[in-house]
C-alpha cells in the first residue's frame, strides 16, 4: 500500500507477532496488548488493551495530539521571533552597534521559565471540543487530512505575527521612555529594555491563555507563575550588586505609572490583534 500509495498515510493495527512487520512498516502502528502476547505492543507507536478503545484514539486523541503539537510547534516559532526580534529592531536604532536590549542572565530565563510551563500543559491536556462530540462529528477529523493545522504558508503567518509584534513591542516600550524625568535623564537603556522583555512575557502568556479552549486552575497557576517568575527575577537581580546593568531598574519600573499604561495598553492591542487572528484562521479552516 505504502508503494502504490506514497502520498498517503498508513495506519496498521495487529495483535499477534506475525502483525509485528505490518505495523512497523505502516506510518503509524497500533498494538493491542492481550492474549496473544506482547510482540505487536513492544512493536508499536501507540498500545491499546482492547479493540474498541481504537475509535477514541483515531478519532479523539489523534484529531487532538495532531491539533495541539501543531499549535506547539508554530507557537514555539512565535515565541521565539517575538522575542528575539526586539533586539534586530533596536539595531537599527543603534547602528548594529551589538548593544544588547536585554540583561544577559534574565535573557537565559526566556525558554528556561517565563514561556515554558503554559504551552507544554497546553499541549498535554488542552481539549477543543468536548469527547462526545468528536464520536459524533466525523468531519472534526478532516483536519488532519487536509493539513489544516501546520504548513508552510502557517509558518510564515506566525513568523510575521512574531516580527509585527516585535516592532510594535520595542517602539512603544521604547519611545514612551524618551521622555525626561525631574533631575532632567531619561529612565535608561536597561528600563526600556526590561519594560520591552515586560511586555513579551505577558503577551506570549497571554496568547496561549486565549487559545485554550479549557481554561482549568493549572493552567491559570502556569501562566500568571510565568509572568510572575519574570517580574521577581527582575526584582533580585534589581537588587543584587552581581548583576550590576540592572541595579535599581526594578524600582524605577514600579513607581513610573508610565509601565503601567504601556503594560495594559500591549495586553489591549494584542487582545484584539489575537481575536482578529483567531477569526481569520477559522476563516480558512
Amino acid at each position: 500500500m505504502r508503494e502504490r500509495f506514497p502520498n498517503k498515510t498508513t495506519l496498521s493495527i495487529g495483535d499477534g507477532a506475525n502483525d509485528v512487520n505490518m505495523i512497523t512498516t505502516a506510518h503509524v502502528g497500533v498494538g493491542i496488548s492481550g492474549l496473544e502476547g506482547q510482540q505487536a505492543a513492544r512493536s508499536a507507536d501507540f498500545v491499546i488493551g482492547q479493540f474498541r478503545f481504537l475509535k477514541p484514539l483515531m478519532f479523539i486523541h489523534g484529531r487532538e495530539a495532531y491539533r495541539r503539537n501543531a499549535y506547539l510547534v508554530k507557537y514555539t516559532i512565535y515565541k521565539n521571533v517575538f522575542f528575539v526580534l526586539p533586539q534586530y529592531w533596536f539595531g537599527i536604532y543603534s547602528g548594529f552597534t551589538g548593544q544588547m536590549v536585554y540583561e544577559q542572565w534574565l535573557y537565559q530565563l526566556y525558554n528556561l521559565a517565563v514561556a515554558t510551563f503554559p504551552p507544554m500543559w497546553y499541549a498535554l491536556f488542552d481539549f477543543e471540543y468536548e469527547k462526545e462530540r468528536f464520536l459524533k462529528d466525523p468531519s472534526l477529523f478532516s483536519i488532519g487530512l487536509k493539513n489544516a493545522c501546520f504548513g508552510t504558508r502557517i509558518f510564515w503567518q506566525w513568523f510575521f505575527y512574531g516580527a509585527i509584534q516585535a516592532f510594535i513591542v520595542l517602539n512603544l516600550c521604547y519611545y514612551s521612555n524618551e521622555y525626561e524625568r525631574y533631575d532632567g535623564e531619561t529612565v535608561g537603556l536597561w528600563v526600556s529594555g526590561t519594560l520591552a522583555y515586560s511586555a513579551v512575557v505577558i503577551a506570549v502568556n497571554q496568547k496561549v491563555l486565549m487559545n485554550t479552549h479549557n481554561v482549568d486552575l493549572i493552567q491559570v497557576v502556569c501562566v500568571f507563575g510565568s509572568i510572575l517568575t519574570f517580574f521577581f527575577a527582575v526584582f533580585v537581580e534589581s537588587n543584587v550588586l552581581f548583576f550590576a546593568d540592572l541595579t535599581g531598574v526594578f524600582k524605577q519600573m514600579m513607581i513610573d505609572s508610565n509601565t503601567y499604561f504601556m503594560l495594559l495598553l500591549v495586553i489591549g492591542i494584542f487582545y484584539v490583534t489575537e481575536k482578529l487572528i483567531q477569526h481569520a484562521d477559522e476563516a480558512l479552516m
